[in-house]
């Protein structure tokens, strides 16, 4: 069967089906008459005819059909095109070209030699790409600890940064405070000079006045020590005036066995036993500033005992008794 030449049609759509006119007009041709009218019709002979029959109705009908089945061909194949020749204009070209269904199949052409291949490399394709998503994995996974170590040591780090800031205003709170304390010590420094200053000269006052005082009394206890003894020599003595004399030897005599006592307990170094009697009658009349003397701690301390518990007496006789039973 020879196609007959039919126009081209669009890939996207059959075309719509020809008009009654381009059917051929001429009724199907008749069957055969057997040559011999009079000889009898068989079932062979029968078969014949109808057989001839029907492949000249076939015929025509498939010269009809011919350009519908094209288009539909020519559409279905353009269908189930491989993905390269979608793109591919000289395929398409050749396709719409086409007349019959050889041409149709001809027009795409045979895939290329590297793309039987095709499906062995998209297979390693595909398993390097499950490769790569398996690293990407576990590098994600590896990375995740890290990311929240990262985290927690910048949430450290403003932790920090926020006690440094605190740290940093107090020290600078410290620093100021420091200096308004140094200038207030550095104040204080010079007042307490200015009244050491002062407090040393009053106690060299206080030296001199009490050296002169003492350097008075020794002479004046000397001189008395003197009319004492000339008094014991006169023949001619009262009773009152015996009696005086009699108290005095007596407190003399007590007052250099406090000295001696005293000198082999405590130590007074550069004091005379003169001078010693006067600071015991000192202490006795509550005249004496025993810091005025600048005597060591022990002898400070012995002294300022003796003269507490001499203090509530009214005994005249009381710092030398206390002086007695500190020696003791």
């Amino acid at each position: 069967m020879n196609p007959s030449p039919a126009s081209s049609a669009p890939s996207e759509a059959p075309p719509a089906l020809p008009a009654a006119t381009e059917v051929p007009a001429e009724s199907p041709a008749a069957p055969p008459v057997p040559d011999d009218a009079s000889a009898p019709v068989t079932e062979a002979s029968l078969q014949a005819m109808l057989a001839e029959s029907s492949e000249a109705s076939v015929d025509q009908m498939m010269t009809s059909m011919l350009p519908h089945l094209t288009a539909i061909v020519r559409h279905q194949v353009q269908l189930h095109v491989s993905p390269p020749l979608h793109t591919d204009v000289a395929a398409q070209r050749r396709m719409n070209n086409a007349v019959g269904f050889d041409d149709v199949l001809a027009a795409v052409q045979p895939l290329p030699d590297s793309l039987p291949d095709l499906l062995r490399q998209i297979g390693e394709l595909e398993a390097r790409l499950r490769s790569a998503e398996a690293d990407a994995a576990a590098a994600k996974s590896s990375v995740v600890p890290q990311m929240l170590a990262r985290e927690s040591a910048e949430q450290l780090l403003k932790i920090s940064s926020s006690k440094v800031e605190s740290l940093e205003a107090e020290n600078r709170r410290l620093r100021a405070t420091n200096i308004r304390v140094d200038a207030l010590l550095q104040k204080m420094k010079e007042s307490t000079g200015l009244h050491t200053q002062d407090l040393g000269l009053a106690r060299a006052e206080e030296r001199e006045a009490f050296k002169a005082a003492v350097a008075a009394n020794t002479k004046q206890t000397r001189q008395l020590h003197a009319i004492l003894i000339e008094a014991q020599k006169g023949k001619f003595v009262d009773t009152d005036t015996a009696h005086s004399l009699k108290d005095l030897q007596k407190q003399k005599s007590h007052l250099f066995h406090i000295n001696r006592v005293l000198r082999s307990h405590v130590s007074l170094a550069g004091m005379d036993p003169e001078i010693l009697v006067l600071a015991v009658q000192g202490m006795t009349a509550g005249e004496l500033n025993l810091a005025d003397l600048e005597l060591d701690q022990e002898t400070f301390v012995a002294l300022q005992r003796i003269q507490a518990e001499a203090a509530g007496s009214s005994d005249p006789h009381a710092v030398p008794a206390a002086l007695a039973r500190a020696a003791l």
